[in-house]
């Protein structure tokens, strides 16, 4: 087994990874997991300091509500939901627009809830294989055991707290440039933690049955509290137990690899190496990523019918990697959306200079026709975050304000302008 690793670490020290310069991954963001109020469809949220990422839900029916917002900290949050009709085992890839290269993840997902992500560009990227074999076990019937086999320097395997780990570092003796890194731990504190979630669960599922027949229950209002409190701590329990069963393993400016232990039992033990994915530093071109880079400095100047075209080029492209079509295709489908609310808003200004120029404007059409082009600008900046449409909003925003009416207004309703 040991001279098999060896093999493997030497081997992808040698042997280069083709990938851009900067290297793009997606990792858990558990701490940033909340409630969202999502009308009972399934939540999943992308953290990330970069404005241009094209994220694809690719086993969705029916096509996420993606929402855009930038944060005081000068990272954006993408909020993806998912209709709670469609799959909630859903398969994500993310890439920078323009970008040939992605990070996916597969997550289940739950209704009325954010699941986090971050989404990070790296230098120095790392990845790992499991190496376990089926006689891999420990003799002590109370622990767990996992064994980090690599030439990383620096490597950091990181355990709660509580889970009591003992974690120990040795040169392995078959190569001094091997560091072997082993995890042991008690798996009582893992099968404690899930018992007491399973116990409050049982306790809240028989208050649910109550509350859902009050004909046939008489429920107090120690009951009712009871129930609300069983909810909200049954969440953070189960946080706690995935903080607990996450083993994160990173080094210098690398991205974090968290290892699930949630399903390990007594005398399991895994092995995993850890690989440096060499970086190539020069631009590794193709005809596709060329006429991905062209499409994203087109979508970035707003020429959005130009850099269709460039997307589909690449779609069409002789080298164009099969397991890239659906970001690609996910790239034309924002340009779509982009040409439309474009040309939805530009009619709706058309509209504000053809009654102002004609002098029989009244306040509430112009009012009127002023929110729809705050709307449909509002889209459009969710899609592209340039200044010019925060501008523009800015703009019709005050003119609105200028004037002493109430508006609302639905984007549904100007499906139809023309």
């Amino acid at each position: 087994m040991r001279s098999f690793i060896f093999i493997i670490l030497t081997l992808f020290a040698i042997l280069p990874t083709h990938a851009q310069s900067e290297y793009i991954s997606g990792s858990r963001d558990i701490d940033s997991d909340r409630f969202c109020q999502l009308d009972g469809n399934y939540g999943l949220v992308i953290l990330s300091k970069h404005k241009d990422l094209v994220i694809n839900v690719v086993n969705a029916s029916i096509k996420p509500v993606i929402n855009v917002l930038a944060q005081p900290n000068g990272e954006y949050e993408y909020v993806v939901s998912v209709d709670a009709n469609d799959t909630h085992n859903v398969k994500v890839e993310i890439s920078r627009r323009g970008n040939v290269y992605k990070t996916e993840f597969v997550q289940n997902l739950k209704p009325d809830f954010l699941i986090a992500y971050r989404v990070e560009e790296l230098s120095n990227p790392i990845r790992i294989e499991d190496q376990t074999r089926s006689n891999d076990a420990i003799l002590d019937a109370t622990k767990a055991q996992l064994e980090f086999s690599s030439t990383i320097k620096n490597l950091t395997v990181n355990c709660s707290a509580q889970l009591e780990a003992t974690v120990s570092k040795n040169v392995s003796p078959a190569d001094e440039n091997i560091t072997i890194i082993n995890v042991v731990f008690p798996i009582e504190k893992i099968k404690a933690a899930r018992e007491e979630i399973e116990k409050m669960i049982q306790e809240f599922n028989v208050l649910d049955e109550k509350l859902n027949a009050p004909d046939k229950y008489n429920l107090t209002d120690a009951d009712l509290d009871r129930h609300t409190l069983l909810e909200t701590q049954i969440e953070e329990k189960q946080k706690e137990l995935k903080r607990l069963t996450a083993v994160d393993i990173y080094s210098d400016n690398t991205n974090h690899i968290s290892v699930d232990i949630s399903e390990l039992s007594a005398r399991s033990k895994k092995c995993y190496v850890v690989l440096p994915i060499v970086v190539e530093k020069e631009i590794y071109k193709t005809e596709c990523s060329a006429y991905m880079t062209q499409g994203a400095q087109l979508y970035e100047q707003r020429k959005y019918k130009d850099a269709r075209v460039a997307y589909v080029n690449a779609l069409e492209s002789k080298d164009v990697l099969l397991n890239m079509k659906p970001t690609i295709a996910q790239n034309i489908s924002e340009c779509d959306s982009c040409t439309k609310y474009e040309r939805l808003a530009g009619l709706s200004l058309k509209r504000i200079r053809q009654m102002r120029e004609s002098g029989n404007a009244t306040q509430a059409d112009l009012a009127r026709y002023a929110s729809a082009a705050i709307e449909f600008t509002k889209v459009l900046y969710s899609y592209n975050h340039d200044v010019f449409y925060l501008g523009l909003i800015d703009k019709l925003d005050k003119q609105i304000k200028d004037l002493p009416l109430k508006i609302s207004f639905t984007v549904v309703e100007w499906e139809t302008l023309r």
